[in-house]
């Protein structure tokens, strides 16, 4: 008898709780006192936790959760659930029309992470993640959800290094990201950076989001981030250029190619010379591409 009841406590403990609402959710977390955590989308476990005594964590599914599927305008904002998968984004014309970056992202998921989900990919806080790159670079806020309520935070904030993010997936619910529509003149753009031929696993990858000035040649604002597998994701900004006025595209072209060149892990080996030079070529071609999105919106509002 007592094999078959830890038989059934075994098989209980594997069915994931499938969540109807935010609040069930969490409701389910406090019960079970930090022996429980959130499942994203069914397929990715959010975070590493303690084992239970029957060796797994009983699971919270919050894939069908509503508020956590929705991908919708709120003007000034785009709001993206944390349960859409990456692929989800190249059929959302909502959050692609002046968001290409998205549809870079959507691409990128179609070929890397197929299943991923937007709030699983970020908590796993990979550093070559897609999505965490781009809305970064977007200055994106994350909403989460927890028994006392719920606070937007920068998704920047979230993640602390490789593979560690702030959301305790035991206690909370990634909900929702919103994005800020961008305002004329701007661009954003996400490049894969190239990889050996004999490498593995995702490529890293870099994005960039650019705002012009009347003139077409002179940067306005910018934010360049490099996503580069084993760290956390590394940011630059006009500020960081020693420039005051607004510097001519071509000077922050190469300013972005010697800062990303400088960010690449390891010692100056030969081969890592090499992925230096690759992840500079993919940091510029994300500004490159931001840029020329500005450009094309400068000209689509020009009589």
């Amino acid at each position: 008898m007592s094999s078959d009841l830890s038989q059934q406590d075994q098989s209980q403990a594997e069915a994931p709780f499938v969540a109807a609402s935010v609040e069930e959710a969490l409701a389910f977390l406090a019960a079970h006192r930090g022996q429980a955590q959130v499942l994203g989308a069914g397929t990715t476990l959010l975070a590493d936790g303690p084992p239970t005594r029957s060796g797994a964590l009983p699971l919270v599914d919050v894939s069908r959760i509503a508020e956590l599927r929705r991908v919708l305008s709120q003007p000034p904002y785009v709001v993206l659930g944390g349960a859409v998968a990456l692929a989800q984004l190249e059929q959302a014309s909502v959050s692609v029309e002046d968001l290409l970056i998205l549809a870079d992202v959507a691409r990128y998921g179609r070929t890397h992470a197929p299943s991923a989900t937007l709030a699983g990919d970020v908590m796993r806080a990979r550093g070559n993640s897609a999505i965490a790159t781009a809305l970064i670079a977007l200055s994106a806020d994350a909403q989460i959800a927890n028994l006392t309520g719920s606070q937007w935070v920068p998704v920047r904030s979230l993640l602390l290094r490789a593979g560690a993010c702030r959301v305790n997936s035991q206690a909370e619910v990634l909900v929702s990201f919103r994005i800020r529509s961008l305002m004329p003149l701007m661009g954003a753009a996400l490049a894969e950076v190239a990889q050996q031929e004999d490498a593995s696993g995702p490529p890293d990858v870099a994005a960039a989001t650019v705002s012009i000035d009347q003139a077409r040649n002179l940067i306005s604002s910018l934010t360049v981030v490099l996503g580069i597998a084993g760290t956390a994701p590394m940011v630059y900004r006009l500020s960081d250029l020693d420039d005051s006025r607004s510097p001519a595209v071509e000077t922050v072209r190469r300013a972005v190619n010697q800062w990303a060149a400088s960010q690449a892990p390891g010692p100056a080996t030969e081969e890592n010379v090499l992925r230096a030079q690759r992840i500079a070529n993919g940091a510029q071609e994300a500004f490159d591409k931001a840029v020329q999105r500005a450009r094309l919106d400068l000209a689509n509002s020009t009589p």
